[in-house]
C-alpha cells in the first residue's frame, strides 16, 4: 500500500496525472472522488478535473504531511494525507493551506487501489496572485 500513497505523491510532485492518479484508483464505476466544494463524482468526472487543472500547471510545490494508515480489513484500508502547495498556472499561481484528503484503498487483484478519495477545504482558503 505504501507504494501507491508513495506513487501518487510523486505523481503529484511532477505533475504526472497516469502515476498520481490513473495508475492506482479504480478506472470503474464504483470509484468514488468528493472535491473541495463537496461535489461527488465518478472517476470519468474526476479524470476530467485532474486533466483541466494539470495539464494547465507549468510546476507544482506540493508539501505532504505524513500519510497515516488504518488498516481495515486485510483488503481495505484508510489512509489520511494532509498536504499543502501552489500551483504555478501560465500568469498566475494558486496558493492552498493543508488540504484534508481521505483515501479509502481496497486490494484489488493483488494490488492497492483507491476507490474513494475525498479532499477537503475552505474555498476561501484559496490565494490566486496574478503575475
Amino acid at each position: 500500500m505504501e507504494t501507491t500513497i508513495n506513487t501518487m505523491m510523486d505523481g503529484m510532485k511532477n505533475i504526472d496525472v497516469e502515476a498520481a492518479f490513473e495508475s492506482n484508483f479504480l478506472l470503474d464505476e464504483n470509484f468514488k472522488y468528493v472535491d473541495i466544494y463537496g461535489k461527488t463524482m465518478n472517476f470519468g468526472a474526476f479524470e476530467k478535473e485532474v486533466h483541466k487543472v494539470f495539464d494547465n500547471l507549468e510546476k507544482v510545490d506540493f508539501s505532504f504531511s505524513a500519510p497515516d494508515v488504518r488498516i481495515v480489513t486485510r483488503d481495505v484500508a484508510i489512509v489520511t494525507m494532509p498536504y499543502k502547495g501552489k500551483f504555478y498556472f501560465p500568469g498566475s499561481t494558486l496558493s492552498f493551506p493543508e488540504c484534508g484528503s481521505t483515501l479509502v484503498l481496497q486490494k484489488i487483484d493483488n494490488k492497492w487501489k483507491v476507490i474513494h478519495f475525498h479532499e477537503s477545504l475552505q474555498e476561501s482558503e484559496f490565494v490566486t496572485t496574478e503575475l
